[in-house]
This record gives C-alpha cells, sequence and structure tokens, in this order.
C-alpha cells in the first residue's frame, strides 16, 4: 500500500497557526455577537415587559369599566320578600347598566332561567341558560364564548343579586382590537404581535380578526416553550418558525396571558449586520500576521529542526556514551530542551536495557514454579527452556528433554501418535492450530492425559522456534469421563422410554429431541436441533382447527407445570393428525431461575380410537340387551299361540279347512320362532345350547337370509354326511358373517360356491384341532382377493377396511367356532379371490332312529293319544297366558296341573304336596320371573326338598348358559319357549321315564 509523503515541520506549522487564526476569529466573532445580542435581547425584553403592563392595564379597564356603576345599580335594586322575578325584572328594564351598542346584560333567577334582558328580553323569558358552562362553573375565570342574544365573541361578567339571582353582562371583546392595536415597542418594527389568551389557550384578543370570530384555540399550537430566561423573555415554536415572546398574566381578569412576540431572526438583524462587517476587517488582519510569523518559525525552528533529526536517525544510544552537543539546538530553548530530553531518555533505554534481563530472570523463576511444562523450542525443535514442572508431569528431569530434543514425542501413547506427527506439522506453519489433548506414557509407566498448547514465534518472516506449555488433565478427564457417562445413560433413557421428549431454551428454540419424538413427529433429529418449536411442535385444537397455545410461553409465565387442552392434535412433518397428551415442566438452574422448558408427550391416536371402538361394544351390548328382552318377551307370546294353535288343531281335526287355517299358523309361529333365534343369536351371548344339527338345511337357510335382494347367487355342493354338534342359531350367525363378507367381496356380482363334506383330521394336517371326524364347509367368493398385508389381521378385533365397518364380525364368528371346538382357516389370492373354511366336530350320536323319528314326528293328535294316564305336574310362569295354555295342555296330556306364579309360591306349593304324600311327578320352571325369584333359584330350594325332583327349565332366553348346561344347575331337561304339546309330551316323557 503506498503511503503519502510526510509533511515538513514549516506545512504543518502554518497550518496550524491558520487553525488557531480560524478560532480566534469564530470566538472574536461569537464573543461580539452574543454581546450585541444580549444587549438587543435585554432592549426588547424591557420593551415588551412595558408593552404588556399597559395592555393589562388596558384590558382590565375595558373589561371592567361599568363595574362600579353596575354595582351602585344592583345595591337599589329591589330587596325583601317583595322583590320577585318580575319586580326585578322591571327595576332593570327601567334603569339599565351603561353598555355598549355590541355588549348585553340580562338576569337569572336562581334556577338559572331568564327574566330578563336588554335584547328580546320578553321573547326569552323563562329560557333556561343553566346548563352553560360559563353559568355553571364560574370558577375558573373569563372565558370566550358566543353570546346567546348579540351572537358576538364575548366574556360573561357576572354580578350577585340578592335571593340568589345572577346579572350578566357580554362584553364584546372584538373592543380590544382598537385598544391593543396601538401599544408600541421603541426601537422595533411593527412586524411584532400582541394577543391575549384565556386560561384553556382561547383566542380572547387577536390582530387576525377571524381568530376571535372562531374562538380560536391557540395555546394548542404554541409548542417548545423554554421557560424564562434572564431577560424575562422565552421562546415558542409556532408553524415552524421560532419567536422571542414576554408572557404576562392578568391580575384581573385571572386566567389570562397577554404576549408579546417577534420573530427570532427579525429581532437580531440589525445587529448580525454590524458584526459582519467588523469580521471582515479581522479576517484581513489575522492573515498579514500569519504571514509574518511563518518566516520567523521557518529561520529560527523547522531548519534546526531538520538538521538535529538527521543527527539522530545515526544516533545509537546503546554504543553511543557521550550526549548530544547543546550546539545542535542553535541556539533555540525548545531544541536545546528536545537535546535535554533525548540525553536523559537514551539514559533510561540503557537503563531499560538493564531491566529486561532482570526481567528474563524474573520470567524463569515464574516459570518453574508453575504447575504447567513451559518449553521453547528452536526452529530446529531443540529446547532451549523447558521448566521444571516437565518432571511432575512426564517423570523426565529437564536435561533429558535438552539431550533428546524427540523425547516429547516419543512419550506420547501410541494410539494418539497420529494426532500429535499431524500437530507437529501445523505448528511451525504461520497459521492458527488448536490445542491437542492426548495421552502420554509417564517414566514409571503411568498413562497421563495432557493439554498441549503451542505457538509459532515469528520476526517478520523469520521464523524463531515454538513457545508452549503441557497441562496435566487426568483429573479432568476422568471427571468428563463421569459426566459423559452419566450422559449417556440419560441419553439411553430418552431415547428409551415410550413418550416423546422435547426440551427448549426460553426463547422456545429446541435443544434435545428424543427418538420417540422423531416417531411421533415425523422429524428427524437432526433437523430440530436450533429451530422454534411450533415448526416442530405444530398442535391444534381437533374440534375448532385453530392453533393451540405455545406451551414454552405458557410454561414461563406460569412457573408451574402444565398439560394441554383435551382435544389436542399434532400435525405431524407430512401432514397426518395425531391426537395427543402432554405435559410441560420449567428447567431451572442451581439458583432456580428458569432457563428452557421440557415436554413429554405421548401419542394416543390408538387409545382413543379403541375408546371410541369400545363404546361402539358398549352400544351394541346394550342393543343386544334390549334384543334378547324383546326375543324373550316375544317367545312367551309365542308360547302362548303356539301352545293354543296346537290345542284348536286337536279340537279342529275333524274340520279340514279350520285345520288347514290352523296349520298355516302354527307355520308362521314357528317361522317367527326361527327370527326369535336370529334375534337371540345376535345378542351373542351364553354358551351354545348345543344339539344335533345337519348342516344342509342351516347353510341353504343362512344364504337365502343373507344373499336377499342381492345380485349374488349360490352354488351348493353338500355331500351325505353326519351331523354336527352345534348351536344352530349361533352357527347361522357364523355363515351369516361370511356370506355376508363374500357378497360384498362382489359388488358387480357373481356365484358363491359352498361345499360341505365329511373329512377326518389327523395331527399330520397342522390343524389346531384334535383328531377325529369334522364337518368341513367351504365358502368361496369371486371378488378381489385380500393383500397379504392384511390377512393376517383379519381376526384381529376392531380391524376392518370397511368404511362403516365395526371389526368384530370375524372376531365373534372366530370365538363361536371355537366355542363349538373347531377351527377357521382362511385362504385368499389378489384378484382371483377367497376361500373360508370352517371345521366343525361330527356328532357323536348316530342318525335318529326310527322310534325317535316316529316321536319327532308325531302329531298333536298322536301325542294325547300315546301320552299316559295320570301323573301331577307343577308349572311356573310370571305369564298367566302361558300357565293357562300349560295347564290345558297338560291336561290333554292326561296330567294333572298345578300353576304358580313365582319360585316362592312354586316352593310352597311343591312343599304342601310333599307334605300330603302326593308330590309331583314333575316341575317346568321358567327361567326368569320379574320382580320374583326364577327357575335357577328355586330348584335348589326344591331340591333341598326332594334330592330326586325332576325339574324342567324353560325359558325364551335360549342362549342362556343354564339352558345349555341345565344338568349343572340341577334341571333334568330344558324346555325352549315357544314349544308345541308333542316337544312338552317328549320333554315329559323322557324326564318321567329316567325317574320310573
Amino acid at each position: 500500500m503506498k503511503t503519502s509523503a510526510p509533511i515538513t515541520l514549516k506545512a504543518k506549522t502554518i497550518r496550524i497557526i491558520c487553525l488557531f487564526g480560524v478560532l480566534f476569529f469564530i470566538i472574536i466573532y461569537g464573543m461580539t455577537t452574543i454581546e450585541d445580542m444580549i444587549m438587543k435581547k435585554k432592549a426588547l425584553g424591557e420593551a415588551m415587559e412595558g408593552a404588556a403592563g399597559t395592555a393589562t392595564a388596558l384590558v382590565k379597564d375595558y373589561i371592567y369599566q361599568y363595574k362600579d356603576y353596575t354595582q351602585r345599580l344592583i345595591d337599589k335594586s329591589p330587596r325583601g320578600p317583595s322583590a320577585d322575578d318580575k319586580n326585578v325584572a322591571e327595576f332593570f328594564i327601567k334603569n339599565p347598566p351603561p353598555i355598549g351598542p355590541t355588549d348585553a346584560y340580562y338576569i337569572l333567577n336562581r334556577q338559572g332561567c331568564l327574566i330578563c334582558a336588554n335584547r328580546n328580553g320578553k321573547t326569552f323569558t323563562g329560557l333556561d341558560l343553566s346548563n352553560l358552562g360559563y353559568i355553571k362553573d364560574s370558577s375558573q375565570g373569563l372565558t370566550v364564548h358566543q353570546s346567546v342574544f348579540t351572537l358576538r365573541p364575548v366574556v360573561s361578567i357576572s354580578y350577585e343579586l340578592p335571593d340568589g339571582r345572577r346579572l350578566f353582562i357580554d362584553k364584546d371583546i372584538t373592543g380590544l382590537i382598537n385598544i391593543i392595536k396601538h401599544i408600541r415597542l421603541a426601537g422595533f418594527d411593527l412586524r411584532q404581535k400582541f394577543f391575549v389568551l384565556s386560561g384553556n389557550g382561547t383566542v380572547i384578543y387577536h390582530p387576525d380578526k377571524t381568530l376571535m370570530a372562531e374562538r380560536y384555540n391557540l395555546g394548542f399550537e404554541l409548542r417548545d416553550w423554554s421557560g424564562k430566561d434572564w431577560s424575562g423573555l422565552e421562546t415558542y415554536s409556532f408553524r415552524g418558525t421560532t419567536y422571542l415572546c414576554y408572557k404576562k398574566a392578568f391580575n384581573v381578569p385571572a386566567g389570562w396571558v397577554f404576549y408579546a412576540s417577534i420573530p427570532y431572526s427579525e429581532a437580531f438583524i440589525s445587529a448580525l449586520r454590524a458584526i459582519t462587517i467588523y469580521s471582515i476587517f479581522l479576517a484581513a488582519l489575522s492573515l498579514g500576521l500569519l504571514l509574518v510569523l511563518g518566516r520567523q518559525i521557518d529561520t529560527h525552528l523547522s531548519r534546526p529542526i531538520e538538521r538535529l533529526s538527521r543527527y539522530l536517525a545515526s544516533f545509537n544510544p546503546l554504543t553511543n556514551s557521550s550526549p548530544i552537543a547543546d550546539k545542535m539546538a542553535a541556539g533555540t530553548f525548545e531544541l536545546s530542551e528536545i537535546i535535554t530530553a533525548s540525553n536523559m531518555m537514551f539514559e533510561k533505554i540503557r537503563a531499560s536495557h538493564e531491566k529486561l534481563a532482570e526481567n528474563e530472570r524474573l520470567f524463569r523463576i515464574i516459570s518453574e514454579s508453575a504447575s504447567d511444562c513451559i518449553f521453547w523450542q528452536d526452529p530446529d525443535k531443540r529446547f532451549i527452556y523447558i521448566s521444571p514442572a516437565c518432571k511432575e508431569i512426564s517423570g523426565y528431569e529437564p536435561e533429558e528433554y535438552y539431550k533428546n530434543p524427540g523425547l516429547m514425542s516419543e512419550i506420547v501413547h501410541p494410539d494418539d501418535r497420529p494426532l500429535w506427527l499431524d500437530h507437529e506439522e501445523v505448528a511451525p506453519l504461520r497459521q492458527p492450530h488448536k490445542p491437542i489433548e492426548c495421552r502420554i506414557i509417564t517414566k514409571d509407566g503411568q498413562i497421563k492425559w495432557i493439554r498441549h498448547v503451542c505457538k509459532s514465534i515469528y520476526n517478520d518472516n523469520q521464523f524463531l522456534g515454538i513457545r508452549g506449555s503441557n497441562a496435566d488433565i487426568t483429573e479432568k478427564k476422568a471427571l468428563e469421563e463421569t459426566l459423559f457417562e452419566k450422559n449417556e445413560a440419560l441419553t439411553v433413557t430418552l431415547e428409551s422410554i415410550g413418550d416423546g421428549v422435547i426440551a427448549t431454551d426460553k426463547e422456545g428454540r429446541i435443544t434435545l429431541f428424543n427418538r420417540m419424538a422423531q416417531e411421533i413427529t415425523g422429524w428427524e433429529q437432526s433437523e430440530t436441533a436450533g429451530r422454534p418449536l411450533q415448526e416442530v411442535f405444530n398442535i391444534i385444537n381437533e374440534k375448532t382447527g385453530l392453533p393451540c397455545e405455545n406451551p414454552v410461553e405458557k410454561v414461563i409465565m406460569s412457573g408451574l407445570i402444565i398439560g394441554l387442552a383435551n382435544h389436542t392434535v399434532l400435525i405431524t412433518k407430512d401432514g397426518a393428525r395425531r391426537a395427543i397428551e402432554d405435559s410441560g415442566a420449567p428447567i431451572r438452574n442451581e439458583n432456580g431461575r428458569i432457563i428452557g422448558v421440557v415436554l413429554v408427550f405421548r401419542d394416543v391416536t390408538k387409545k382413543r380410537r379403541t375408546e371410541t371402538e369400545l363404546l361402539k361394544i358398549e352400544r351394541l351390548e346394550s342393543i343386544g340387551l334390549l334384543a334378547g328382552g324383546i326375543a324373550h318377551d316375544f317367545n312367551n307370546l309365542l308360547t302362548a299361540i303356539l301352545g293354543n294353535v296346537s290345542l284348536a288343531k286337536i279340537y279342529a281335526e275333524n274340520d279340514p279347512r279350520t285345520l288347514s287355517r290352523l296349520n298355516a299358523a302354527e307355520r308362521a309361529s314357528l317361522r317367527a320362532k326361527e327370527l326369535a333365534g336370529q334375534l337371540l343369536t345376535f345378542t351373542k351371548g351364553g354358551a351354545p345350547v348345543k344339539g344335533s344339527v345337519h348342516m344342509a338345511g342351516i347353510l341353504k337357510e343362512s344364504a337365502a337370509f343373507a344373499l336377499q335382494g342381492a345380485n349374488v347367487t349360490c352354488a351348493f355342493d353338500i355331500d351325505d354326511m353326519p351331523p354336527v354338534e352345534a348351536d344352530p342359531g349361533q352357527l347361522s350367525q357364523v355363515l351369516n358373517n361370511i356370506i355376508i363378507n363374500a357378497k360384498q367381496a362382489m359388488p358387480s356380482g357373481g356365484v358363491i360356491k359352498i361345499t360341505c363334506k365329511k373329512i377326518w383330521v389327523s395331527k399330520s394336517d397342522g390343524l389346531p384341532l384334535t383328531p377325529g371326524d369334522y364337518v368341513k364347509i367351504s365358502i368361496s367368493d369371486e371378488g378381489g382377493g385380500i393383500p397379504w398385508e392384511n390377512l393376517k389381521k383379519i381376526f384381529d378385533p376392531y380391524f376392518t377396511t370397511k368404511k362403516e365397518g365395526s371389526g368384530l364380525g370375524l372376531t365373534t364368528s372366530l370365538s363361536i367356532v371355537k366355542r363349538h371346538n373347531g377351527h377357521i382357516s382362511v385362504e385368499s389370492q389378489v384378484g382371483k379371490g377367497s376361500t373360508f373354511n370352517i371345521f366343525l366336530p361330527a356328532s357323536c350320536r348316530e342318525k335318529t332312529t326310527g322310534k325317535e323319528e316316529q316321536e319327532a314326528g308325531r302329531t298333536e293328535r298322536e301325542a294325547l293319544d300315546a301320552a299316559p294316564q295320570g301323573g301331577r305336574v307343577l308349572v311356573m310362569d310370571d305369564e298367566e297366558a302361558i300357565g293357562e295354555l300349560t295347564s290345558e295342555a297338560l291336561k290333554s296330556l292326561g296330567y294333572e296341573p298345578s300353576f304358580a306364579k313365582n319360585g316362592e309360591e312354586a316352593v310352597k306349593i311343591y312343599q304342601s304336596a310333599m307334605d300330603e304324600e302326593r308330590p309331583f311327578n314333575a316341575v317346568i320352571m321358567d327361567l326368569t320371573i320379574a320382580g320374583g325369584m326364577g327357575g335357577k333359584e328355586a330348584v335348589s330350594e326344591i331340591l333341598k326338598i326332594d334330592p330326586d325332583a325332576r325339574v324342567v327349565v324353560s325359558s325364551g332366553y335360549s342362549e342362556d348358559p343354564v339352558m345349555a348346561r341345565f344338568g349343572q344347575y340341577g334341571f333334568k331337561a330344558a324346555l325352549p319357549k315357544p314349544y308345541k304339546i308333542n316337544q312338552l309330551d317328549k320333554v315329559l316323557r323322557n324326564v318321567i321315564k329316567a325317574k320310573d
């Protein structure tokens, strides 16, 4: 970079002289200007003060010019009881106060209503003026307002009359113009302004008449008041111009202020002109003096200094012991002082050199007492100096380092040797290099950690060597290791817990983000560091869609642990919504000050979905309970209907037409019985009521029921096979679920193939079944098939791919089949359809014998003809219609019936029969009795009386566990409602026969 040539002392001196000349000129000019302005300002202040005194006196005289006369008139006004408003008004009309042509007077009574005025008084008599501000409150002084009577800007002077009345005189303030405008200031032109303002800043007098007429509030525009100075004047700003002003407050009227002002620039214009002429003369005189002074400086100062500087350039204070000769000063006192000072300085340099040597000795003392090993190497890496602390750290003496320059590298631990070698290559270079931490092996074999710091030393571009130090940090490293292990344990804990954890600083920027938080939010841990929380943890109200309050701000403001409101949803990085539960807590330092916030949250989407599905299940269970109750009552009614139809068929056996109608009614009742059975199956409750069931009829009925109104047909392939031990109602439910699924898989129509055959299952088949005979039912559709990833989930609770599905159909089917000791499997291929295989154990009983078929197919008449004669049967039911029907049927079958409405009554009747030695041959008990003891409780009481009692349970709840396992509860048989006479006959025959 090119530098400018140095400036000579002569040139610098001339510049300094010029500078001082300019400063001298400015100071003289300023002092003259200030003095003239002070005198001018003092004269102006005195003139304005005089004008203000004159103006305040004139204004007072003008406003109150009628005061004395008016007061004398008031003293003569009517007084006493006869001085009513009318008398007072007549007095002042006859004796009006002396006022000007533009003034007005008026009198108000105690209520503030007008009783007299000098202008149109009769017209306005009674006018209420009490709400006018100057009438309501006269304590604020006189204010300018528009007269009600003259419509001119006025001030109102109030006088008190006897009995609370007041006399007001509206004084026209425009008359002040002719009074104040003639005031003059001696020695100043007429461009200055006089004006008067009221206490609130309203114009009372101003040269601009429009401001008076408008009652303009000028006080708001007079800004930046400075306050009075020594002259009594102050300044203010008005519409961009600064004014000098004298301000005087009126004693009377109170609150008014007189202002005499003049623009600041106009006040001192004459003084500035005189000063300018004086300054020009002063500048010319200064220039001449500077030229003479410059010549003298060059002769007596610049040249001697030049000679002295050349001599000093060759002078060496360490080799030249003699001082500089005084003749170099050329007789100039200042240069002689410089030479003397230089000689003293050279003496100090020699003394400092000696001091430096002493300091070096002190440096050695300090370095040798330091705990760090301090060293200095030359450019060839030979040790110039190494402190004794090297022995404390490495075990080696300083002499060993001097003898072996590579010793420091040799004791570095082999694992850290590459780091040390890289550092040795960088250290001599003239560039920044960082300290390193490495291990060394001491002389006695210990392993220590050191922190190595060094710096390259250069003199200009010459490399002088390396200075550095080694510090023992073994204890520090041990502490760091302990802290690292604790931090690692904390990190492992945070990464292992099932909740998301986010920590932030006070500004809401993320400092910690664990693995679960990453999984829930969709943000990678590496992306979140330093980001504002709102970008990553974007939460809204699930119902309103509005953003939720920032939890960090909420925690920091409250200083408490907080939780999220209900229905909080997190918007993940990919836009998905997850329901979450959250809590936030402040992070405090050792002083208790909040330095951040930690948020702990979890994804409760599945929990919410499970709660919703559980609610659905509760609703389904409620519906199931309702359905069961309806089916029970329905079966009771069907029992009465079907029984009466059976009896009616007996009575009408000689009337073919009536018998035909009764057979139709019986078929309808049996169909209603099937519907009630399906309704009970819907409840999905209880163990199956198993019986020997042929699958052909159930398969066809279930398919017809499930495919009503659909564009899907069924193809059956059913072999001659044994029956199965099953509950027909529950088995129908399984078949309905699977056939409906097959129908829904073919929205465009198709064929469902149903095959049924007998198979033998062995252990080698790999099925979770006991080896034996089974009936295999296969239901195949031609739909789109089930994807592989869904195939293993279809039997899981709540899993469904249907928008309106509950996910419970196949789960319920699997449960029913397992209760029948069977198994369901599924085979599917995408695009080709699915096949469900149902395995049910074949019945151990042989096919129905001819005798059993004959009994099962008996008509009511045949049952009556074959009925035994005699025998007593007790019937317990809370339905009188069923009791009457059963009693009639029993009579028809040759039995002697008795009837009880509840368990308590049945136990009493049975006890009485036993006491009379006329026991009952059988008892038929309803399982449930409204408001009383049912059959389950009553049978145990009867068995206490007669352990050999033959009790039959009967109920409309065909799926009740008691009906399925009646023997475990003390019953001998079960008779599901509704039933026909031949079914009643068969059950009673078997029960009584077994006793005999």
